[in-house]
């Protein structure tokens, strides 16, 4: 399998080429700042590239000039091996600490400035889809219904496609059967074919948001929590009240962003082992790196922020830069508001779906397609880099900490296995020199330590049992979840022993892929994640449209006019 994929990347690369010389071309059109990040780009590729021939080459220069590099690689690594298994176990602490609170008896409590606060925010919950099965947004839709202020504070924007045939149907019957659950339900279509812009998510959510606002002129953009969540999100209805509450007390609330950890239990049970080992590992990093209590951090998939924060820094990016929308955001109000906006992290998890195929092979390649999309957001690195430069007023720590940031999660999944377990074995196995003394007892000794380095590994992944067992309660209590999704030991077992194979495939390889791909073209075919069927779940079909709610949708469904914002 691996073999074929590294045909696939070679063929892929071969057939690139011919393109390289017209992008290239088409450099000469771009503004300054366009084309900055056009060549930064291009040099994330060559950076990784370079680190894997330097692991190797140095050898040439002299034996410890390679041990050298091992070591340098090494000790960076294991420092954050470390660092990931302090943070997660904190993430894990503060959402257990997150759950024993009552939310809506504080929001009920509040007083002062904070009750004022309360009385007037809103939540505009986005909900972008394209192509999503009806029944996957349904189910969403009916859990944000059931929650407690769900009447008098929650306002859905179904942000639609227009590219996706028959979008307005379906945006009408989901008016009709919800219309009386929500304060209100704005749909907006996200027309085809607008210069610059990109297939994608960050693009629709802009357009839904942009609009929403032009059409919720009653509030104030400061009241307006703006929260972006993919149609398969499952949110607990402490998430918003604890949002509310949170934003209630902050002095600084309008340039705020929110981040919340995810976990996969709706149907992780049910998928090869592939698909769910990999999103296990995307469940541990995105905790762990919204527990770091740092200045940057990076949301994952759903997160809110006030109207306020996104009208200032111009809505979303909406080129192919910009496909990681998520962390993306989180950059440019960073960098455009000159290192103000910050994020606050919010222990209540939401619930996801894992991808989903009828065949094991189909589930594996869906989910290497979907973590290809995801690693996309390589490019984040390269827009830190040119804002950096650009920004020349932003204080300087905040710079570092996010190039620092991205680098970690862009470049080091790209090269950590080959850097520190491949290489070092190839070099053992083909120089002598290397088993000779001093060499021999240098290596044998880091070889040791890596051996004493499977400590946090156990750690994290006893404590990720218990972490997915506590969610999974959780949402067993609340109403959103069954006994039948927590794990047994039987997937305790299998996933960990095989969690080192499948993360050097879905994450090393995949990586090189996204980089290797990236220096030939800008543009990456959006391909929307299956997502599975919840049979109990009423068919839309089903729901007879009467003429008035088909006349409050059409109401609804037409934004104003697209203009240049």
């Amino acid at each position: 399998m691996v073999l074929h994929k590294a045909k696939s990347v070679m063929w892929t690369t071969l057939q690139s080429s011919s393109s390289l010389f017209a992008l290239f071309k088409m450099k000469n059109d771009l503004t300054k700042e366009e084309k900055i990040g056009f060549v930064l780009r291009r040099v994330i590729g060559l950076l990784s590239v370079l680190i894997l021939c330097a692991s190797f080459f140095s050898h040439y220069v002299h034996p410890w000039a390679f041990i050298g590099c091992y070591v340098t690689y090494l000790v960076w690594s294991i420092s954050l091996l470390f660092e990931s298994t302090f943070f997660f176990l904190r993430g894990k602490k503060l959402m257990w600490d997150y759950s024993q609170v009552n939310w809506e008896a504080k929001c009920r409590e509040a007083t002062g400035p904070a009750k004022q606060v309360l009385d007037n925010l809103v939540h505009l919950i986005v909900l972008p889809n394209y192509k999503e099965p009806n029944e996957v947004l349904c189910e969403t839709i009916q859990i944000l219904a059931e929650h407690t202020y769900a009447k008098e504070k929650y306002i859905i924007c179904l942000a639609m496609e227009e590219a996706e045939a028959g979008c307005h149907s379906k945006a009408d019957q989901l008016v009709a059967r919800f219309k009386d659950s929500f304060l209100r339900i704005l749909v907006t279509y996200h027309p085809v074919g607008i210069p610059g812009e990109a297939r994608g998510k960050g693009p629709n959510v802009s357009w839904g948001v942009e609009n929403s606002m032009k059409m919720l002129t009653e509030y104030n953009t400061e009241d307006i929590l703006v929260t972006v969540c993919d149609a398969d999100t499952h949110f607990l209805n402490d998430y918003f009240t604890c949002l509310s509450y949170t934003c209630s007390i902050l002095p600084d609330r309008k340039n705020v962003m929110y981040g919340i950890p995810i976990s996969f239990y709706g149907n992780a049970l049910d998928v090869p082992a592939p698909v769910r080992v990999t999103d296990m590992v995307w469940t541990i990093t995105v905790t762990q790196q919204l527990s770091t209590g740092r200045h940057v951090r990076f949301p994952c998939s759903c997160y809110s922020l006030s109207m306020y924060l996104a009208n200032r820094v111009g809505f979303w990016d909406k080129g192919p830069e910009a496909i990681g929308e998520d962390c993306h955001m989180f950059l440019k109000c960073l960098f455009k508001t000159n290192g103000e906006a910050r994020i606050e992290t919010i222990y209540i998890p939401a619930g996801c779906y894992n991808v989903s195929d009828s065949t094991w092979v189909g589930a594996i390649k869906a989910r290497y397609f979907q973590m290809f999309r995801h690693l996309w957001g390589t490019c984040d690195l390269a827009y830190a880099l040119q804002q950096s430069y650009l920004m020349k007023d932003m204080p300087i720590w905040p710079k570092i900490w996010a190039i620092y940031e991205m680098f970690k999660v862009r470049v080091l999944p790209a090269t950590l296995t080959w850097a520190v377990v491949v290489c070092p074995n190839i070099m053992k196995a083909v120089f002598p020199v290397y088993n000779e003394e001093p060499y021999f007892s240098v290596l044998a000794a880091i070889d040791l330590i890596q051996i004493l380095c499977l400590g946090p590994y156990f750690v994290t992944a006893i404590y990720y049992e218990l972490l997915h067992r506590q969610i999974v309660n959780n949402a067993i209590s609340k109403g959103a979840a069954m006994p039948s999704q927590r794990r047994t030991y039987k997937h305790f077992l299998f996933d960990w022993i095989v969690f080192p194979l499948i993360s050097l495939f879905f994450f090393s390889i995949c990586s090189l892929h996204v980089q290797l791909k990236q220096f030939f073209t800008d543009s990456l075919n959006y391909q929307v994640a299956p997502k599975p069927l919840n049979s109990s779940t009423k068919v839309l079909d089903e729901i007879v449209v009467n003429s008035s709610a088909e006349s409050e949708a059409c109401t609804l469904r037409y934004p104003i006019e697209y203009s240049e914002i």
